[in-house]
């Protein structure tokens, strides 16, 4: 069936959100849908770890070729947040940015595929510049 299902994004969001969400919701939809809403658009709140695994678990679904759409967050803070951690680019979402975009070296690191030890290096370094 391809029926399209909804994975909301609890108000506040961390590793436990993605498992109440996520991991629980996928045992729902086996063999069920191709197709995923992931609406975003109550949260007001996401702790990194929580960004890095939203991120990861989008990418886990692309990989396994199901279709998703997002709906942003309503909260512009929240949005711009998770715009200039690049999640949406690294799950393959189009969208305007709602921000001016500075260089983090030194503050933080946006969101990104780690492949080695070196390039785990230099985004240590980055961030303590």
């Amino acid at each position: 069936m391809n029926s399209e299902k909804i994975l909301n994004i609890p108000r506040d969001f961390d590793i436990k959100g993605l498992i109440r969400s996520a991991f629980l919701s996928q045992l729902e939809w086996r063999n069920i849908s191709n197709r995923i809403v992931v609406d975003m658009s109550q949260l007001t709140f996401i702790t990194p770890i929580g960004l890095a695994s939203l991120c990861a678990y989008l990418m886990y679904l692309r990989h396994k070729k199901i279709v998703f759409n997002v709906i942003e967050p309503k909260d512009i803070k929240v949005r711009q947040y998770v715009q200039r951690m690049d999640l949406f680019q690294n799950i393959g979402v189009d969208g305007a940015e709602a921000f001016r975009r500075w260089n983090g070296t030194g503050r933080f690191q946006e969101l990104r595929i780690i492949r080695s030890e070196d390039e785990l290096s230099v985004i240590i370094k980055n961030i303590k510049a």
